[in-house]
């Protein structure tokens, strides 16, 4: 599977990728922490997410069962007119990191997705959504999440997502 570009839209995560636990966008994973935030030689005032914060975990990166679930509760939380926020790493193919900000107040939702990191891709850049309304689909084989009611997009439905099962 190759690298996502910003025609397409959607990012899909790619099926049994191995993950690197160690390092990910300069960020120290390790068995007692779930993100410890950037090293303190570079944010003195980076925080720590415990592995066991099951329901408030932000930073999603492994795409299993359990951050399926937190964005499956994003979607449910919009939905319910309440806010949220996540930070999505997809697994890298070839190129950098793909970094999507989701945040939503419950009435509107901004999808931003940062490509700057990808030396290969050839629209390096950021891309912003402002959209009305967020709805996932379970696919046979994948979630598929979709943006709505996108400012300047009329009613086009917009792909932003992909996880397969």
């Amino acid at each position: 599977m190759g690298a996502t570009h910003f025609n397409n839209v959607v990012t899909t995560i790619p099926k049994g990728l191995p993950y690197f636990e160690n390092q990910v966008d300069n960020r120290c994973f390790t068995r007692n922490y779930r993100v410890c935030g950037f090293s303190s030689k570079h944010n003195p005032d980076a925080k720590c997410f415990s592995k066991r914060n099951d329901t408030k975990d932000t930073i999603l990166f492994r795409f299993d069962e359990k951050d399926i679930s937190r964005l499956n509760e994003l979607v449910q939380r919009h939905n319910n007119g309440k806010g949220d926020y996540l930070m999505l790493i997809p697994p890298v193919i070839d190129g950098g990191y793909w970094i999507h900000d989701v945040h939503s107040d419950g009435r509107e939702i901004t999808w931003t997705i940062d490509n700057t990191r990808d030396g290969m891709s050839a629209e390096r850049g950021k891309k912003v959504y402002q959209c009305k309304d967020i709805s996932v689909i379970e696919k046979s084989d994948a979630y598929a999440y979709t943006l709505d009611k996108c400012d300047n997009l009329g009613d086009k439905s917009i792909p932003i997502f992909n996880i397969p099962k």
